[in-house]
């Protein structure tokens, strides 16, 4: 079997979608048709009037005839099992997510990507309506229009269709919710000078006790004391990104080259992010590779440039390669 949205936060509407067309498919997989009746049934928050008016309500959808076609691969989304399409579908909208910055994932975004492909059973079940379903379901249910969602919806389901062939092939999206808050941890240069503090500190006691409750008497022997003096430690804070010069491009971010147009016969070029919206952007960042350009295209078979930094960390070549997917 294989996990879909494995790690992504989705919207508790979507959650409770996927969960309650499991359990009344039984035996079968959710399709894309399915998981979007179930949508509009239990979607309370978002305007679902003119979708209903130009598509059908919840029932005509539902008894509609079209499915997706039939599954090969397992997937599932926790104990749900789900078709092919559907998951291919999932991935779509989680990689539109984190295009737009959208967690977790909404109600509106799922619902676009399950019409994303004009062969699924969702899509066939709206027939000529699909392009304006997906134009209302943006305004209505997801609340905003993304800009060039015309254009870029059908790079971005070939991209998840393109990883539903690669199982082992890198996610678009490293961590999809929120970093993971590690617990804190002392080095062992702050747990010495913590050991030294408390060891001063219990000395320091004892001599003020000792001086207190013994007053001299005649015929005392006194011992001199004796002062420990620890040298000061300033631990220095470790360097930020900024000061090492580390180029903080992601997976995922959309970038563009500032003096041209990046295409396959560029190496090297000035180039800053733009968001993935922007009619400016000229390519996907898929990772980078410290070692060589062609590490790229072994670990992101989906790299068509590779771009060559000579700032930040680099590699023993001095050189950092940046991994690009094209527009399609």
């Amino acid at each position: 079997m294989t996990g879909v949205l494995v790690g992504v936060p989705v919207h508790t509407t979507v959650a409770a979608a996927l969960r309650q067309a499991g359990s009344e498919q039984r035996q079968d997989p959710v399709d894309t048709r399915v998981l979007l009746a179930m949508l509009m049934r239990l979607d309370l928050s978002g305007s679902w009037d003119r979708f209903r008016l130009r598509c059908g309500d919840f029932d005509t959808i539902a008894a509609a005839p079209m499915s997706d076609a039939p599954s090969t691969s397992g997937y599932r989304w926790e104990d749900v099992p789900v078709t092919d399409t559907c998951a291919v579908a999932l991935d779509t909208a989680a990689r539109l997510a984190h295009r737009h910055r959208m967690w977790p994932l909404p109600v509106g975004l799922v619902a676009v990507a399950l019409l994303a492909d004009p062969a699924s059973g969702a899509a066939r079940a709206l027939g000529p309506e699909r392009a304006a379903a997906i134009d209302i379901l943006q305004a209505d249910v997801l609340g905003v229009t993304l800009g060039g969602l015309t254009a870029t919806l059908p790079a971005v389901l070939a991209e998840a269709q393109r990883a539903s062939l690669r199982p082992t092939a890198p996610p678009p999206h490293p961590t999809a919710g929120p970093p993971r808050r590690r617990g804190f941890r002392f080095t062992r240069v702050q747990l010495l000078l913590i050991a030294v503090a408390l060891l001063g500190l219990v000395l320091f006691v004892e001599d003020r006790t000792v001086g207190d409750l013994a007053a001299p008497r005649p015929g005392d022997i006194r011992v001199p004391s004796v002062t420990i003096t620890f040298p000061q430690i300033t631990i220095p804070p470790p360097p930020s990104p900024f000061t090492l010069g580390i180029p903080l491009f992601l997976a995922g971010d959309c970038v563009r080259d500032t003096q041209g147009v990046i295409d396959e016969t560029t190496e090297r070029a000035v180039i800053e992010e733009v968001p993935c919206a922007d009619p400016r952007a000229q390519a996907t960042v898929l990772g980078t590779s410290i070692v060589s350009g062609s590490a790229c295209h072994s670990r992101y078979p989906a790299t068509d440039v590779v771009l060559v930094l000579t700032s930040g960390i680099t590699g023993p070549t001095g050189e950092q390669f940046l991994c690009l997917d094209l527009p399609r």
